[in-house]
């Protein structure tokens, strides 16, 4: 450990660890219909980096479609996807044809429905229009929360993190001192559109979630 500042500053070091308390492993599939009901309004409403995404995954405290169950007491969530390269890159010439990022959210229960996303139209995407206003503090353009195409509920869900590698495995982990994941969280995925992703094989990701629990020695 080194101080290269003028002040002098105490610190606490301590020999805890963090010990794996469970490992699941799920398979979630997109399809091209699914990919192509993206622009089910049209090419200007299929993406918004800041404040939607394109596919929700319930990972716990949904109810019934919950992936997974966090265990009391988690310290650590490691979220790992892997895509099969023959997918992500489906004509092997070095160029993507099927991109996601890969984020964790949180989840509030604003409006006490139950649920932070309805699918209206029942196409398994998650469908919104854009707005031309801009806002900060992430500079991006906001949804139209009053139209009635916006499948998402205002509010309620924050990003922990996010991965977006041009490659076909990801990671994400949310360090979880509050007991936010064991509440409520979730997966999303925003697909990077390109030409030949409607085209493409179904996408068939595998994701694993690890959960680790900080103890200390003896």
């Amino acid at each position: 450990m080194k101080n290269d500042g003028a002040v002098a500053v105490t610190v606490d070091i301590g020999d805890d660890f963090l010990e794996l308390v469970d490992s699941q492993t799920f398979t979630y599939t997109v399809t091209p219909a699914m990919i192509a009901a993206e622009s089910a309004f049209g090419a200007a409403n299929r993406d918004n980096f800041y404040k939607a995404f394109n596919f929700f995954i319930p990972l716990a405290g949904f109810g019934a479609a919950d992936k997974i169950a966090v265990p009391p007491g988690t310290d650590l969530m490691v979220v790992r996807q892997v895509l099969p390269y023959g997918e992500f890159d489906v004509g092997s010439n070095y160029t993507y044809d099927n991109r996601f990022y890969l984020a964790v959210y949180n989840w509030a229960d604003v409006d006490s429905d139950g649920a932070v996303w309805t699918d209206k139209n029942s196409n398994g995407v998650v469908n919104f229009i854009n707005d031309t206003a801009v806002t900060l503090a992430d500079y991006g353009s906001e949804l139209v929360w009053n139209d009635p195409r916006t499948e998402l509920d205002r509010w309620e869900y924050g990003r922990f993190q996010y991965s977006r590698p041009v490659a076909n495995t990801y990671e994400v982990t949310v360090q979880d001192r509050s007991g936010a994941c064991t509440m409520a969280c979730s997966l999303a995925l925003r697909h990077v559109y390109t030409p030949a992703g409607p085209r493409s094989p179904r996408t068939s990701a595998t994701r694993s979630i690890s959960t680790r629990r900080r103890m200390s020695p003896g």
